[in-house]
């Protein structure tokens, strides 16, 4: 379900996207593929932080992380 939705998150944003960065039809592909891909890479060492380090933990850090990118993306100036 979280892949899904998260795929289906990207394609509501592909207007924007496409048009903000100037892309082709075949680079709008490339960026669902990109994000899905990342996104699959990632889920798995993330599930075996959790598993590791606690799922706790990770959840913080995770947070933390994504606030931090937040913050930074916020503060900057273009």
């Amino acid at each position: 379900f979280t892949v899904m939705l998260a795929t289906s998150i990207v394609n509501v944003a592909l207007p924007q996207i496409r048009d903000g960065v100037g892309l082709s039809d075949e680079g709008v592909t490339w960026v669902v593929n990109a994000y899905s891909l990342a996104f699959g890479a990632l889920l798995l060492p993330g599930g075996r932080a959790g598993d590791l380090l606690g799922r706790r933990r990770v959840l913080v850090a995770g947070l933390g992380l994504f606030a931090g990118a937040s913050l930074a993306a916020a503060l900057a100036s273009s």
